[in-house]
């Protein structure tokens, strides 16, 4: 695990590495590191021919898990009709003259590393002796609009490739070199004689494979909680330590230091009154920024009292997203998470379905390969509390169920709740998304809360403590932790969709 900071209010930066932000400590104010990414890519790899079966033929595991692709895109592509689209053909052809190339192209998923091995596998057939090449090739094609004129930069080839006359037979090739992670990944079959090889296209029974041997994705611990840290002029602010009924930052950060999670998501109103970059400082800081380098935070409208949540985004750097947007993804283990920014009445922050929030979560949301997604804002869409349901959230709540996102995390009612499955409507239901609330941070609890609603499965306003999830490659267990406050407990299991 990261170490654990002392409590010093320090300057801190993250690296992005493509796919939202991903962290990197960079310590003090003093100390800047740089940080060089380098591909390595594959020059030459053998290849290995397989007889013909009915079925393809399973490359040995190497390690603990296989894992199975089928192509994304594939098609072929002619210079002899260089408009013609053939996206949808059952074969692929590959021949010298005239010009025939073949494309295959595959997503490996969030989630799906280290890999191990990596093999690429096609059924291939000839009426005489042929040879063909596999290439690496560029990735932005699409199999219903390749055509010859706008075909893929052909790159490094991996192998050459003896068909001989006959029947068909299955053929492996290594790029385990190349294939490292989660991504995509094209290729090109060449040919290299005048016969033509004919290779089976996803659209058949034979579709190409690419075959990865990886490790099983790593379970993880997700601690979340929103409403935190007191304004340090606050009568029971006590020096950070609170008192029995309010400001109990310090207790629910002892709280995250004892479960020692991956991942920290801070849900909102982290810092009270006005979140200045000074109060940060003096209250969040020495309790909950002890686990800095693992938050994913998101703002709330507290954070706004300061025009444009300026403290938040001074205080946070890049781990809060663009201080211009406030939402951002990444992954966590093998599932997905997306911070979205709910703070809807405020003029920065468009929650409508035509908005620019909107248009990148409907692209992060599709973008994503992985089984198992987790969404959280501060705001709640359906709750039981004092505010009760966040309609301004309809949209980008529609969106994530749209999606099949499996929970939505949240703050701002100062009070723990756990809703069942639901739909946009609020109907129960197996593809709905389950919310929990876990407004108990720190700041105070709200204890003139309304009855809770049908929909809900658990229910507290007189207990501070955090939320503990495992998030499971397939499925998620759950349990509220309290911090001596009260004795209410929360604890169950849940499959992603």
């Amino acid at each position: 695990m990261p170490a654990v900071n002392g409590g010093r209010f320090k300057i801190r930066q993250t690296v992005s590495l493509g796919y939202g932000e991903q962290p990197v400590d960079m310590g003090s104010a003093r100390r800047r590191t740089a940080v060089t990414l380098t591909s390595v890519m594959l020059v030459a790899a053998a290849q290995l021919a397989i007889p013909d079966v009915a079925r393809p033929m399973e490359v040995p595991p190497r390690a603990s898990e296989v894992v199975r692709l089928v192509p994304r895109q594939d098609a072929e592509v002619i210079e002899a009709r260089p408009d013609l689209n053939r996206g949808e053909s059952t074969i692929l052809r590959a021949k010298a003259s005239p010009k025939r190339l073949s494309f295959i192209k595959f997503r490996v998923p969030d989630g799906t590393d280290p890999i191990t091995d990596a093999r690429l596998r096609f059924s291939v057939r000839s009426r005489v002796d042929t040879r063909v090449a596999v290439h690496r090739a560029a990735r932005k094609w699409f199999e219903s609009t390749v055509t010859y004129n706008t075909a893929p930069r052909v790159m490094g080839q991996f192998v050459t490739i003896d068909v001989p006359a006959g029947k068909r037979r299955w053929v492996t090739v290594d790029v385990s070199r190349y294939v490292d992670g989660p991504g995509t990944y094209s290729f090109a079959i060449v040919g290299l004689s005048p016969g033509t090889a004919i290779v089976a296209s996803s659209e058949s029974d034979r579709s190409p494979q690419l075959v990865l041997t990886a490790e099983p994705p790593k379970d993880v611990v997700m601690v979340a909680a929103g409403d935190i840290a007191c304004w340090p002029t606050d009568p029971a602010f006590n020096g950070g330590q609170g008192t029995a009924t309010s400001c109990r930052q310090s207790h629910t950060s002892d709280l995250i230091l004892a479960v020692d999670p991956d991942v920290v998501a801070a849900l909102g109103d982290l810092q009270y009154k006005r979140a200045t970059l000074a109060d940060f400082a003096l209250s969040y800081d020495p309790s909950w920024g002890r686990v800095f380098d693992r938050t994913h935070p998101t703002p709330g409208n507290h954070e706004y009292y300061t025009p444009h949540a300026a403290g938040y985004f001074d205080y946070w750097g890049p781990r809060a997203g663009n201080p211009t947007k406030g939402y951002y993804s990444y992954n966590v283990g093998a599932w997905h998470a997306v911070v979205l920014n709910t703070n809807c009445e405020t003029p920065d922050v468009d929650c409508t379905a035509g908005g620019a929030q909107a248009a990148w979560l409907r692209a992060d949301l599709a973008a994503s390969a992985a089984e198992c997604t987790i969404a959280y804002g501060h705001h709640p869409r359906f709750s039981s509390g004092y505010h009760g349901n966040e309609n301004g959230l309809h949209d980008l709540y529609t969106i994530l169920y749209q999606n099949g996102v499996d929970i939505y995390l949240a703050g701002h009612e100062h009070s723990y709740e756990r809703t069942a499955p639901l739909k946009p409507n609020a109907t129960v239901a197996a593809d709905g998304i389950r919310s929990f609330i876990v407004g108990t941070g720190g700041k105070e609890l709200r204890r003139d809360t309304v009855n809770p609603r049908s929909y809900t499965e658990a229910w507290d306003d007189h207990t501070y403590g955090v939320l503990r999830l495992d998030l499971l490659p397939d499925s998620y267990e759950w349990e509220f932790i309290n911090d001596g406050s009260g004795t209410f407990t929360d604890v169950g299991t849940g499959s992603c969709h």
